[in-house]
């Protein structure tokens, strides 16, 4: 008799409101979108809503609690109001009050979302979907702490332009889409080599991401392992 493997294919999953196979294909439908707009104001702050609505979405599927749900609406509208008026602005302190209040949601999203994955006694779809969102979402908010470092610390980054005052209107969405691009390639170790970081915070940052990123694979890996183990 074959044993009871616990895989769960519900059709029910696909969409976003009861599972994460919906929010995880959004989320990569909007690393394929970012690269077609152009720089400016309003392509940034689309991006910027694309990821809060994106974040938002995971956490009401998380936990349809109205708390949590009130507190993330708040930090999205929180940071891009801050966001919009730093580049109109040309305001770096209303952008890093933004993106302190970006990454704090993305934390709340990546911590909601773990206890979810971590607490799971069985493999399932969402499960799988669900940790792939984690991974997605860890790269963004290192993405988001390179672009305060950037802001905070010039030519933290080689490759990266500097964010000036008077030119955070005009560069400030591609300097976000580069950092994203680091990001990434960080968190998979893959380092191609184009942006580089100069200053000693920035690779302490980028050592945190790359230890993350091989530590979460393992983890997952032997959760699974473990998981499937004890149901057979």
């Amino acid at each position: 008799m074959m044993p009871d493997l616990a895989v769960k294919w519900n059709l029910s999953n696909f969409w976003p409101t009861k599972g994460f196979i919906g929010v995880f294909i959004s989320l990569v439908a909007t690393f394929v979108l970012i690269p077609l707009f152009n720089e400016g104001f309003y392509a940034h702050l689309l991006l910027q809503f694309c990821f809060t609505a994106l974040i938002l979405s995971i956490l009401y599927t998380l936990s349809q609690q109205k708390k949590v749900l009130a507190a993330g609406a708040f930090l999205i509208v929180f940071s891009l109001i801050f966001d919009g008026l730093g580049l109109m602005r040309s305001s770096s302190t209303f952008v890093i009050i933004a993106y302190c209040g970006y990454c704090l949601y993305l934390g709340m999203a990546i911590f909601f979302l773990s206890i979810r994955v971590i607490a799971a006694s069985l493999i399932s779809t969402n499960l799988m979907f669900a940790a792939f969102t984690i991974y997605w979402l860890a790269g963004i908010l290192w993405s988001r702490l390179y672009f305060l470092i950037n802001i905070a610390i010039p030519h933290s980054f080689h490759g990266i332009s500097e964010i000036k005052p008077e030119n955070m209107f005009e560069n400030g969405y591609g300097v976000q889409f580069d950092l994203l691009y680091f990001s990434l390639t960080t968190l998979t170790c893959l380092g191609v080599g184009d942006i580089v970081p100069i200053h000693r915070f920035a690779k302490s940052m980028m050592i945190l991401e790359a230890v993350f990123g091989q530590l979460f694979v393992a983890t997952f890996i032997a959760k699974v392992v473990s998981v499937w183990h004890r149901r057979s």
